[in-house]
């Protein structure tokens, strides 16, 4: 009898840990699914910027450069130019973002379809 008692309190303490487990890792996702959620309208946000530059700014710029005014009077861009050097540090942070991003997408992938954003 006393083996069969303390062989049924192991079973509900371990089942009470299961049970606080699940709870504490259903409060987790919970919390990451919701600051998926919210984090989507950022998102959306970053991309209509991305596509605005894109569309306006860059396409406009990259005309402009290749136009036949720029061809006829050749321009030259100084090392320490407000051009180069914004385009250089624009390069370096849209790498690093991509990167970051890779990383995440490829985090989600592994954690399997729950966890990737719809």
């Amino acid at each position: 009898m006393l083996e069969d008692d303390s062989l049924l309190n192991l079973h509900r303490r371990t089942v009470a840990a299961l049970v606080a487990l699940v709870a504490q890792t259903l409060s987790i996702m919970k919390d990451y699914l919701s600051s998926i959620k919210h984090k989507k309208d950022s998102i959306v946000t970053l991309v209509t910027e991305f596509k605005a530059l894109q569309f306006n700014h860059l396409s406009s710029l990259d005309a402009f450069l290749r136009s036949d005014a720029v061809r006829v009077h050749p321009l030259t861009f100084q090392r320490t130019s407000v051009l180069r050097s914004c385009t250089s540090a624009c390069e370096d942070k849209l790498k690093s973002l991509c990167k970051k991003l890779q990383s995440v997408h490829s985090k989600l992938d592994k954690m399997g379809p729950i966890f990737r954003p719809q």
